[in-house]
């Protein structure tokens, strides 16, 4: 089958493409009123937590509302008067730092209802009391460091307890910040005498290679590099340096050395540097420092700090808070909390319910009920055992009853819960699965309350042709269909009670497809040598069936001109190298395909979006593959990605992020591009001097390009046919290309 090339529609809304700019702000609305912020952090989950300059302290999940904690202290400021924060970057325990002698670390698990007050050192006399300053990320809850005004302080067992390293060990000077790298070493910005290194977690401190500077900010690079700003005591100038030795450090240029900078932070994902001022937002590549504003909506603003997490960039200001969410690919979140084991099952039923099991290695099924609010939190999943102890399960399903959940075991024993899996009993199987040998192939559910069994192996060599069905939950079980003994190797039922059986034929593993309009009383021949390729399904949705291999898709509707014959679909532009692993459909009509990456269609294939894949690792292989895709709650896709390495094991959703927004540009640059469409090179023509990017229809950067003179070629060839942008990065100004 020709794949037809499919050119994906854009995901901007009701707006002009002369100006596309791939801003992608959006502010928080609810945000709490006359909230100043004095310091923010932000956990992997995309959980943002605040301290106000009023002493109040907020949090809002990635998907939630901003709500008031309580606080350690009363916010009275003679206690707790201007305090830092940070959080573990696994969960949501909070620290809270105060500045005000007596100092003290106040620590919650629980968003504020009980906290904690640790405290290693209070001392009136020499000094050594815990006024914090500055926290590192806590990536290990049990060592990181903070800055206070008599050392540095090295904590351990999630901050119960520690160690000071005082001043003239040989340190001698505030820390204003502190920075723990990727390579375990410790960098301290002091209040005035530069920056001071330990290579072994603070036992030895020594003194970098400049003084009279006040280092207040630090940024690392993914190799490495790490950036800090700070003041020059003499000047009076703000700089900003960076260094990979971390000894011998290198000035860089800043947008305006005039202005008052009070951020900074590296975005390792996209590769660029943000850098707040009392004027609004910078940002550059870390290839080539060339500073452009950033700013939400071209609007200046007064920047408290920007910070970052794989979800995005935060901008934090005195006017608003705003966020810009990542690519596509980075929507997607892993729920495992309250699951056992490896699950490699997942599925939904009637109430709209999710379930997960593992497939001959465990003896639950887990629950997790429809979500609360859009967009979904997803969490609490329940066990509940199926059948005695050691019954290990080997298929769990559902029908069109509501709460109606079967569940088969190795040991060929048959269960039915009618309460979401609350409890399960015993329900018999047809005779012929009494015997010696004898396996379950397939047990399928279909649409119209049918539930269907497909057998293998045993006594009669016939047993794997024969198609059984029951029509009430169970309890009764009559032969639909006999086939050849090679086997049948799928059944569904589409929502008009209309049967399909996909029957392998010969030893070369030809496949038949057939169906019946009359519970299977009689049979009539669609599709001869279905699909000569490997791992051919069925998936009926309404009254809709697919049929697809590893390289073809297929869709039978009885609304077609020719209601028996399938019809070929496209598939989404530029993944024709990939095989099918999945497709799954909404109660709505919408189809997902999964082939090393998640697409959706709302027009039947017609057009493809790519929702993107978890960032996991992929173990010595090039793509990614999922052993189940489903669709629960109506419209959100649920995967279990593999293979993966073993911490990423897990079942991962898809939840809608922001699309791109755009807007036009002061400055219009001469810009032609010819030909086009092109295949091969594209020839760029413009009075622009800088960096120019080629976007895919997402906004994601795909390559990047330095104009340095009035005609430019550029190489696309390795790219997929399909619609993209070239963009001027100073200005946003782009044009629409298309690649044959």
């Amino acid at each position: 089958m020709t794949k037809t090339k499919i050119l994906l529609l854009l995901l901007l809304f009701q707006c002009s493409l002369s100006g596309l700019q791939a801003q992608q702000w959006f502010r928080y609305s609810g945000y709490p009123m006359n909230a100043v912020p004095k310091d923010v952090t932000v956990n992997d989950a995309g959980t943002l937590f605040m301290v106000t300059k009023s002493n109040q302290v907020f949090y809002k999940p990635l998907d939630g509302t901003w709500t008031e904690i309580p606080g350690p202290l009363p916010p009275d400021g003679t206690y707790w008067q201007t305090p830092s924060i940070t959080v573990e970057k696994a969960s949501n325990r909070l620290y809270v730092g105060s500045d005000v002698y007596p100092g003290g670390l106040f620590v919650t698990s629980d968003l504020g209802q009980t906290w904690e007050q640790y405290s290693l050192v209070t001392n009136p006399v020499s000094g050594l009391h815990e006024n914090y300053y500055c926290f590192t990320e806590i990536k290990n809850p049990n060592l990181f460091f903070a800055g206070t005004i008599g050392g540095v302080v090295k904590l351990t067992n999630r901050g119960a307890t520690g160690q000071i390293i005082p001043f003239g060990n040989p340190f001698i000077s505030t820390p204003e910040a502190i920075h723990y790298t990727r390579n375990n070493k410790l960098l301290i910005g002091s209040f005035n005498d530069g920056i001071w290194l330990s290579t072994d977690d603070g036992g030895n401190i020594r003194h970098a290679n400049f003084t009279a500077k006040q280092v207040y900010r630090f940024a690392e690079a993914p190799n490495g590099r790490v950036y800090a700003l700070c003041k020059n005591l003499v000047t009076q100038m703000t700089e900003l340096i960076y260094s990979d030795t971390y000894v011998d450090w290198t000035s860089v240029s800043l947008p305006d050395p005039a202005q008052t900078y009070t951020s900074l932070y590296c975005d390792s994902a996209a590769a660029t540097l943000w850098l707040g001022s009392a004027s609004g937002l910078y940002k550059t590549s870390l290839s080539t420092i060339s500073w452009q504003s950033a700013n939400l909506n071209n609007s200046a603003h007064n920047v408290v700090e920007v910070i970052g997490d794989r979800n995005g960039i935060y901008d934090f200001s005195n006017q608003y808070v705003a966020q810009k969410r990542n690519a596509a690919a980075t929507a997607w979140e892993q729920i495992n909390e309250g699951l056992r084991g490896e699950i490699n099952n997942i599925f939904f039923n009637a109430n709209n319910k999710l379930f997960a099991f593992n497939y001959l290695n465990s003896e639950s099924v887990a629950a997790l009920a429809p979500p609360a609010g859009t967009p979904p939190v997803l969490s609490g999943w329940q066990q509940a055992p199926v059948g005695p102890a050691g019954a290990n399960i080997q298929f769990v399903c559902n029908d069109q009853h509501p709460g109606v959940l079967y569940a088969l075991t190795s040991q060929r024993k048959f269960f039915r819960s009618e309460d979401d899996g609350i409890s399960f009993t015993a329900t018999a199987l047809p005779p012929e699965f009494n015997a010696a040998l004898v396996q379950v192939h397939q047990l399928i559910p279909g649409q119209q309350s049918g539930l269907f069994l497909v057998g293998r192996d045993g006594p009669d060599p016939a047993l794997g042709g024969k198609l059984f069905g029951s029509f009430d939950k169970g309890n009764t079980w009559s032969e639909l269909g006999r086939f050849s003994a090679a086997g049948i190797e799928t059944v569904s039922q589409d929502a008009t009670g209309r049967l399909f059986a996909l029957v392998v034929i010969d030893s070369t593993l030809n496949n038949n497809l057939y169906t019946s309009v009359d519970t299977g009383r009689t049979w009539s021949l669609v599709m001869e040598d279905a699909l000569p390729f490997s791992n051919r399904t069925l998936v009926s949705s309404g009254s809709r069936t697919f049929l697809y291999s590893d390289w073809e898709l297929f869709e039978i509707n009885p609304a077609n001109a020719t209601p028996n014959t399938p019809i070929g679909l496209p598939w989404p532009s530029g993944t024709s190298g990939r095989e099918l692993r999945n497709l799954a459909v909404s109660r709505t009509g919408t189809l997902y395909l999964f082939n090393d990456g998640l697409y959706r269609s709302t027009d039947n294939g017609a057009n493809w979006q790519s929702l993107g894949k978890p960032d996991i690792t992929l173990p010595d292989i090039d793509f990614l593959g999922t052993n189940q895709l489903c669709i629960a709650f109506d419209s959100i896709p649920f995967i279990l990605p593999a293979p993966v390495a073993a911490k990423d094991k897990g079942i991962y959703y898809w939840r809608n992020a922001p699309l791109l927004s755009i807007h036009k540009v002061s400055k219009e640059h001469n810009l032609v591009v010819f030909p086009n469409p092109a295949a091969y090179t594209l020839q760029v023509k413009t009075d622009y001097r800088g960096n120019i990017s080629l976007l895919n229809v997402l906004g994601q950067e795909l390559n990047r390009y330095r104009i340095k003179k009035e005609e430019t070629e550029i190489d696309i060839s390795n790219i997929a046919p399909g619609i993209y942008f070239i963009r001027l990065e100073e200005t946003g100004q782009s044009i629409k290309i298309v690649k044959q």
